[in-house]
Parts: C-alpha cells; structure tokens; sequence
C-alpha cells in the first residue's frame, strides 16, 4: 500500500465523524426548509390581500370620484339658480 493511502481505520473513522455531522445537520436543514416553505405560504397570502385592498382601494377612488363630481354638479346647479334667480328678479 501506498503512504498517501489511508487504512481502514481511518476510513472508518472519517464516516463515523461524517455521520455524526449529518446527524447534525439534516434535521437543521429540514427545518430551515418548513420554515421556509411557510414563510412562503405566508408571503403568498400577504400578497394576495395586499392585492385585493389595492382592488378596494380603486374602487373608492372611483365611488369617491364620482361623489366628487356628483357634489360639484349638485353646487353648480345651485349656484346657476342663483344666478337666474338674481337676474330673473331684479
């Protein structure tokens, strides 16, 4: 056998601190793995209600766009008969 070879021994031994490793380590990367896998649940949800108040959101823009116009209009007339009236009765 060659020097740069190593024995049996430490072979052995080697895979045993490799399992004690893995021991280690898998059960921490599963778990990182289910938190993130609900992080992203979670970041899916939040997306979709940040997405339907958006949708909220635009519709009271309009409702409050046409109440808007709807007030102006209702000022406008009163405004116009006003007018009519000061010029109809001098």
């Amino acid at each position: 056998m060659s020097k740069n070879r190593p024995n049996i021994a430490e072979k052995i031994k080697f895979w045993e601190e490799q399992d004690k490793i893995n021991q280690a380590f898998i059960p921490r990367v599963i778990e990182m793995s289910e938190s993130l896998q609900n992080i992203s649940k979670q970041s899916l949800k939040n997306s979709t209600k940040v997405t339907d108040q958006a949708a909220k959101i635009d519709q009271l823009e309009k409702k409050w766009r046409h109440l808007l116009s709807s007030c102006k209009n209702f000022l406008w007339n009163i405004k116009m008969r006003r007018s009519l009236k000061i010029l109809l009765n001098p």
